[in-house]
């Protein structure tokens, strides 16, 4: 299993720097470069493929041990309390929202994570 997650996740780092640069060799050079500050296009590089190859194979392997841990979870309920399964309509739907409220939260805390960053990276590929 862990060795399939390694492959998975070189492969997904390969694919997802060959498209980045890619797209920023097809980006319009007139716009794009003068707009974006060159610390900013490292940075985004740089903690793009930090994360696929640091956080998402341990995330895979997590959501993969969970899901397991999950269904044994439903089925001892189902066997010992049949009426339990009746409330996990209700708090799945509790969960997608706060789910829901979580992610906007963490979209927003990412971009002005990294526009704090893009200064100071900027500043020293410039000197």
């Amino acid at each position: 299993k862990e060795i399939y997650i390694s492959f998975a996740m070189l492969r997904a780092s390969r694919s997802v720097h060959h498209n980045m640069v890619t797209s920023l060799v097809r980006a319009p050079m007139t716009t794009f470069f003068d707009r974006t500050p060159t610390g900013r296009i490292i940075n985004r590089f740089t903690r793009d493929l930090q994360v696929i190859d640091s956080v998402m194979s341990w995330a895979f392997n997590s959501i993969f041990n969970r899901s397991f841990q999950v269904i044994g979870i439903f089925i001892v309920i189902g066997i010992a309390f049949p009426l339990g399964l009746l409330m996990f309509p209700f708090m799945a739907y509790i969960a997608w929202h706060l789910n829901d409220f979580f992610l906007k939260t963490n979209v927003e805390i990412t971009r002005l994570d990294q526009i704090n960053r893009s200064p100071i990276v900027n500043f020293f590929s410039e000197t």
